[in-house]
Formats: C-alpha cells, sequence, structure tokens
C-alpha cells in the first residue's frame, strides 16, 4: 500500500501500485518541483550551464551504486523500452543472430 504520509495520494483511496502512473513519494515530488522552478526561473541558464553538471553527478552517484568504475558506461534514459532500443539499434545484426528472452 502507499502510505499518504509519504505520497501525495488522496487519504481516502486505497492505492497499491505506484508502477507506470502512481503517485511519487514526497521527497522526490518536492525535488522534482524545486528543479522545475529552476528550470523555468531561467531555462537558458539552466539548458546550457546547470543541467550537464547536476546529470554528471548523477551518473556518478549511480555508478558508485551499482559499482561501475567508470560513470560514462552509466546512462539514463525515459523507459525501458527506449532503453533497450537504443542499445539494440546499435549492434550490428547478422541473420544468424539470435535474441534470447526469458
Amino acid at each position: 500500500m502507499v502510505s499518504h504520509y509519504r505520497h501525495l495520494v488522496c487519504p481516502t483511496a486505497n492505492h497499491a501500485s505506484t508502477g507506470s502512473y502512481g503517485s511519487l513519494p514526497r521527497p522526490v515530488g518536492e525535488a522534482y518541483k524545486k528543479l522545475v522552478d529552476q528550470a523555468e526561473s531561467n531555462p537558458d541558464l539552466f539548458h546550457r550551464i546547470d543541467y550537464e553538471p547536476m546529470l554528471v553527478d548523477v551518473r556518478k552517484q549511480l555508478a558508485k551504486f551499482i559499482g561501475v568504475k567508470d560513470h560514462d558506461e552509466v546512462v539514463l534514459v525515459q523507459n525501458t523500452s527506449n532503453g533497450l532500443n537504443t542499445v539494440l539499434r546499435n549492434f550490428i545484426w547478422s541473420k544468424e543472430d539470435l535474441i534470447i528472452t526469458c
């Protein structure tokens, strides 16, 4: 169950999933709003100067968390389908190649 203290959901509703379109945990929503405010207050500065160092910092933190030595090996994508599509389209495939799924 989604905690009403940790999520911005209706207290009378009984939400069981935060998957595809569920609510954000409060700390994530607050951080998101702060980032949106920063971007909207000066879009040119944000997109030209501020964004890339923040992205690199997140990739470094994630690399450390998952045990990857080089943060340049860590890429953030919109969703799993987008990530898999990007990776699979960058292989040189031959007719004999197989994709095995489980």
